[in-house]
């Protein structure tokens, strides 16, 4: 019904059957400023009313947050959507148990932790799979998809770079060792490198004056070809 005020006399009839059940945090919630709040922007429009709803849900503690490395979208699938549904439920019990409170210091990271844990759980009806690895075959199915309304040669080359994704290719752990790069050079026996470098500054004033001569002046390298700047030299006359 579209009755004014319909919302808030519901909210009151339901904290009752709440507090009879013992579900007393529950009937706070329906007693609550902030659904006092949102049932008066629903008596403005659905547009505000949604708009309070959402910035109500978000402050609420049960709304999957976003994490590092994944987001929710804004359009879903069956499958984030069912997933959504499943961390929801797991931050609310987890409010419920007293494992965080909104408000509390730190309550954000808190709460993300238990969602990613919430995401990598067990699917319930896919065995091997978890919420997270649901929702990104979906996403994948759906790009692939795409690509088959634009061209069959798109839609192979997505199905390769989507098999990949959900199949990758762990690296021998020797990889990354082969792959190191030392950070500091070995000095040169008998020499400390500070020492090296002042030594290896005083001599190229030196190799620049015999390499800018050229010339007889310039010594031949063994097997007797002229060294390169010679060369150039006398190709320039």
């Amino acid at each position: 019904t579209d009755e004014v005020g319909y919302k808030e006399h519901l909210a009151v009839t339901a904290s009752l059957l709440f507090d009879e059940l013992g579900l007393h945090r529950y009937a706070a919630i329906c007693r609550s400023q902030a659904t006092a709040e949102v049932h008066a922007a629903f008596d403005d429009s659905d547009s505000v009313g949604f708009a309070a709803l959402r910035k109500a849900m978000q402050r609420s503690g049960v709304e999957p947050p976003d994490l590092d490395g994944f987001e929710w979208s804004g359009l879903m699938g069956i499958e984030e959507a069912t997933a959504r549904d499943a961390v929801s439920a797991a931050l609310e019990r987890a409010l419920a148990a007293g494992e965080f409170a909104v408000g509390a210091r730190g309550w954000r990271k808190a709460q993300a932790a238990l969602a990613s844990a919430a995401l990598d759980s067990d699917h319930d009806t896919q065995p091997g799979q978890s919420w997270r690895t649901a929702v990104v075959t979906e996403r994948l199915q759906r790009w692939v998809a795409q690509g088959e309304m634009m061209s069959e040669r798109l839609a192979e080359a997505r199905s390769q770079v989507a098999n990949r994704l959900l199949h990758p290719i762990e690296p021998v752990p020797s990889a990354f060792s082969a792959m190191a790069v030392p950070r500091v050079a070995a000095p040169v026996e008998g020499m400390r490198p500070p020492e090296r470098r002042r030594r290896l500054r005083r001599a190229a004033p030196d190799a620049d004056k015999r390499r800018h001569r050229g010339g007889a002046d310039s010594p031949a390298p063994e097997g007797g070809r002229p060294a390169a700047p010679a060369l150039l030299s006398r190709q320039q006359q």
